[in-house]
Formats: structure tokens, sequence, C-alpha cells
């Protein structure tokens, strides 16, 4: 068989959603750059000419008619242009949408292929022999396409397994979100499909609702790496490569989630890489967000718990990343009724170590006046006595960013929104939240990796946090004590998210993780405390679907989110009756 050897390219340029005039810009000086640099073949990602994250607006025909045009204008501006460009793109034809790639060169088009496996809610998932395009007509629905010295065939995502013998030069288009170990799932899976294989992911300017994208691209030559745009750096990778040699069997490739028995969320060998993964991740979404609301700083409210300080962390990295200085972020001391001296003097040596812009706003004062106007006697600590300082928290956060235009950072986690232990409207509310896909006993392993590769000043307070006993300090202690300790109201975290894992990640029945937990906390608990901690997840858990309903934006870095938009779709008033019996029927041994 002959061997030719190419100049190939994949990048990911930055774009903006539902704009294809804008991304007709982008793409139109992507394909002028490859063709600068001498390539014979460039991919871009899938639906890059709008956006992947466009959501219900595919729905609408101003956003297809636009993209039909933008698809006229960089035929028109490229024609003299050589490099065979292969971009993703939504084409109405008939009555049907589809998600197509779209190969050009030299201003023409060689032909379109539909994704099969998008989305049935926008997308046809058919291949019809031809496919109209508006301004256009008919162009040929292929699979493989040879144009002069070069065969290649399209394909769409990291997972594909289409038998493809010929051409073994695949162009493959992805819109797969950024999450904690996604990076190296695709390039091993890439890997063993030991073939030659220009691979472009979704990137910057994608939609931060609820996920990110990185942009990642990755060549392969004959299943080895030839280069690499890792994510965020938001560069093309070009290499050359050459056509696959027969007889390759695609190797075996290990795709599961691994993690320790029991805190599955913590991968195996968890490592201070791995945190700043995880960071990136959530510090790039919130970049986004910022950068396309104009912000003019990141507030928030640091506590001394672990949650705050990971969302300040978060924030002084995004803070890096939009080229602001530390005192971008602006961490508010909010001390009430039930503020320990413990976790406030951690604050102040947390927001003293990181440089950020610190002030201390104690609110007893307003908060007791709030208590008199709606005539509830302060003696009485009932959960509108807690609710009250937390709601009143969160208003001066929201009116303190408007007044400086900018932005509140969320610091609720995952564990807290699957078990409602939040207050409504009040630490359950923000402008963006970057800790929603992070549960508790992760988050513990991010800080520790944190601490142990930071300065002495900065690891001191990370250490003390740690240590200091997960509350929420709304109620009044003794010589300023802490008197509520969460683990004793609601289980242990580490059951928690055990539970929240296999309950909802897997969607294991809960006769199932009853079982798993007996083996799993054998020398921690017993039976009957695993029982009550399992039925207690699951009535809070369904009890309280409507706060999560209506939780705010954020960026998923981990395998669950339980966003309303694109993770956990139930109804608020779903009863956990059958759910609680099954438990109740389990044997305790």
């Amino acid at each position: 068989m002959n061997v030719n050897t190419i100049k190939a390219g994949a990048f990911a340029p930055k774009i903006q959603v539902a704009a294809p005039t804008n991304n007709a810009d982008a793409i139109i000086s992507a394909i002028r750059k490859a063709d600068d640099a001498g390539l014979d073949l460039l991919c871009l990602p899938e639906l890059i000419l709008t956006g992947c994250t466009c959501d219900d607006l595919f729905f609408q025909p101003t956003l297809i008619n636009a993209s039909a045009s933008a698809l006229q204008r960089i035929m028109r501006e490229t024609a003299d242009c050589s490099v065979i460009t292969v971009f993703g793109m939504p084409i109405m034809s008939g009555s049907s949408l589809y998600d197509c790639a779209v190969v050009i060169r030299n201003g023409e088009i060689f032909g379109v292929v539909p994704n099969t496996a998008a989305n049935p809610r926008y997308f046809s998932n058919t291949a019809p022999e031809a496919i109209s395009i508006q301004g256009i007509g008919r162009v040929p629905v292929v699979s493989s396409i040879g144009c002069g010295i070069i065969a290649f065939a399209v394909t769409f995502g990291a997972e594909s397994d289409m038998n493809l013998p010929f051409p073994s030069i695949e162009c493959r288009l992805d819109s797969s979100i950024e999450i904690l170990g996604s990076a190296n799932a695709r390039r091993e899976k890439l890997r063993a499909k030991k073939k030659t294989i220009l691979y472009a992911n979704s990137g910057l300017g994608e939609s931060t609702t609820d996920f990110v994208y990185s942009g990642h691209c990755l060549i392969f030559d004959n299943g080895e790496l030839a280069a690499e745009c890792k994510p965020f750096e938001n560069t093309m990778a070009i290499a050359q490569v050459s056509e696959t040699l027969e007889n390759s069997e695609p190797a075996s490739c290990e795709t599961e989630y691994r993690g320790m028995k029991k805190r599955p969320f913590i991968p195996e060998a968890f490592s201070i890489t791995q945190a700043k993964e995880i960071i990136q991740i959530l510090a790039h979404g919130l970049a986004h967000r910022a950068a396309e609301i104009n912000a003019q700083s990141f507030v928030l409210g640091v506590s001394g718990g672990l949650d705050s300080t990971l969302a300040l962390i978060v924030s002084l990295e995004a803070a890096k990343i939009m080229g602001k200085n530390a005192e971008f972020v602006h961490a508010l001391s909010m001390p009430c009724f039930g503020t320990s001296n413990r976790t406030r003097e951690n604050t102040k040596k947390l927001c003293a170590a990181t440089g950020v812009r610190f002030e201390t706003i104690d609110l007893t004062e307003s908060v007791t006046q709030h208590l008199k106007e709606i005539r509830h006697d302060i003696s009485n600590k009932n959960v509108v006595f807690e609710n009250a300082q937390a709601r009143m928290r969160t208003l001066v956060l929201m009116d303190i960013a408007n007044g400086e235009g900018g932005l509140v950072v969320g610091t609720g986690d995952l564990s807290e929104s699957a078990l409602g232990f939040c207050t409504y409207n009040g630490d359950h509310m923000s402008m963006y939240g970057v800790n929603g896909s992070i549960p508790k006993t992760l988050m513990q392993a991010i800080i520790k990796a944190i601490a142990d590769d930071s300065s002495l000043e900065l690891r001191e307070a990370l250490c003390d946090i740690l240590e200091t006993p997960i509350s929420p300090e709304l109620l009044p202690g003794d010589n300023g004590n802490i008197v509520q300790f969460t683990q004793k109201l609601i289980g242990s975290y580490e059951l928690n998210d055990f539970f929240i894992f296999h309950a909802l990640y897997k969607n294991l029945s809960p006769k199932s993780v009853y079982e798993l937990a007996l083996d799993a906390f054998a020398d921690d608990y017993s039976p009957d405390e695993i029982k009550k901690w399992l039925k207690s997840f699951y009535k809070r858990f369904f009890a309280s679907q409507f706060k999560r309903s209506c939780s705010p934006d954020g960026p998923q870095a981990t395998v669950l989110s339980l966003s309303p938009r694109k993770g956990l779709f139930m109804p608020s008033e779903a009863k956990c009756a059958e759910w609680i019996r099954e438990i109740e029927d389990s044997p305790r041994e």
C-alpha cells in the first residue's frame, strides 16, 4: 500500500455562541493561518460555526439562515486557500436539521458528513444521499473523501468506533466537555485506535452555563501522539502525518472512572496535578462568564470553611487567567451570632496569604434589626433565626457586587446541593457557582493538595481550615466556640458522598447502595447506622429538588452534575417512599 505523508492541523479557535457571522471570521482566519503554514488538511470542532451550546436556539430559523450565509462567505473568502478544511455547522435540508461536518477547499464543497449520533432533540440522525444547503444547492453526503493525494474519513467524537478500512486518516470533530481526567481519557482512547487521527474539540467561547469546553486538539500518527493543543492553550496543533499501516489492532482502553473504595469521587493516587486540573476547569468557566458580562471584580463571602476556601482559590486563578491581580477578588467576612473565633482568624490568615482585597462586615446588628422588623423573638433560635443570617449575607454580597460591577461567586458544593443543606435564596444563590460539581470529600483532597504545594503562610491557614469541624455557624456558642456540627446533623460526608456517587452517578438501587456501603464501611459504621444515614440521604435528596431547580449557573468538573439544565432532570414533588421501603426491607448484613 502507498503511504502518503501530509502536513495536518487541528484547531479550536475562540468563538461566540449563536454568532455565525463572528465565527465565520474566526474560521476564515484559521484557514488562512493553516494555508500560510503549508497545511494540507485542517480539522476544526463540531458545530463551530454556531457553537455547540446553542441548545434550543437551534430551533430558530434566524440562526440556521445566518449559518448558511456564513458558510457562503467562508467559501468566498478562502477560495485562494488550498488547505482542505473540515468544520462543523447545523444545516437545514428540507424539514430536517443536521449536525454536519463540511469539507471545503479553494472555495468549493467536497461533501458533508451528518453526525448520526447527534442530539435527537435538535438534529436528525439519518444520513441521506445528499443535503440541500440554502444558497448553495445539493451537496453529496460522504463518509470518505479523496482530494488529490489525500484520502480521509470524517467521524465525530473520541469514542467513535466506525469501521473505516479505507481511508485510515480520520478527522474527528467533537464537542465534549472538560471534567477531571477527560483530557487523559481522550488521549488514551485515540491512541488505542492505532490510526492517524486529527481530533478537534469545542473550545473557548462556548457557553459556561453548566459545562466548560477546553479546545483540546490532538494529532495521532499511527497511534503515536504527534502534536497536541492542551486544554485551554488555544493554539493550533500541527504535525506531519501518514496514512495508517494495515493490520494494526486497536488496543483495549480502560475508561472506567476509578476511585477509592470509600471515597469514589477521589481518583486513585490523587495529586496536585489533578487538583490543579480541576481548578483550571472551574477557573476558566468563571473567567469566561466574567469576561462576557464585563465584571469588574469577583465578590465572595469567606467563612474560614472548605467551600469558600476553594471558591477563593478558583477566583484567584480566574483573575490570573483574565490578566488581573489578586485584588480583583473582593473577599468579605460577615460574622454574626454563631461565628467562631477559629474560623474568623482562619479567614484573616487565608486572605492575607493570598493577597485578596479583604473586608469584614459584622452582620449582628443588621440581622437583629431584621428579626425585630419581622417580629421574630431573637431568643427563638429556630430556622428563621438561622436562615435570616444566611440570607442577609447573600443580600450584602449581591448589593456590594452591584455597587462595584462585580460578580458574586457562589461557594455551595455538590454534597450540600444533593442533601439540600443550604438556605434557599441564601448561600444557595449566587451569580455563578464554581463548586457545584465538587463533593465535600473531593474538596478536602483538593485543598490538602494545594496546601502541600503552597508557601508556609498559606499552608498553615489551609491546614487549619481542613482540621476545623464543618459547621454552618448559625447558632451562638460559648466563648466563641463552634456549637453546630454539620456531620452530626446530616451524617458524615464520607458516607453521604459514597451514597451520592452510587445512587446518582451509578444509578444503583437503594438496596445495592446499602450493600456496597456495608462492605466499604464495615470497620467504621454499624449496619443500623448505615441504614439510618442512607434513609436520611434519600429523604433529604427528594425533599430538596426545589432548591436545585433554580440553582445558579456553574461549571461541571467531575463526573456528576445536579444542574436542572444539563445534569439532573427531576420533579420537585417526587416522593421517596419506595426508596425508603427498599432500604428498610434490606437485611442488616
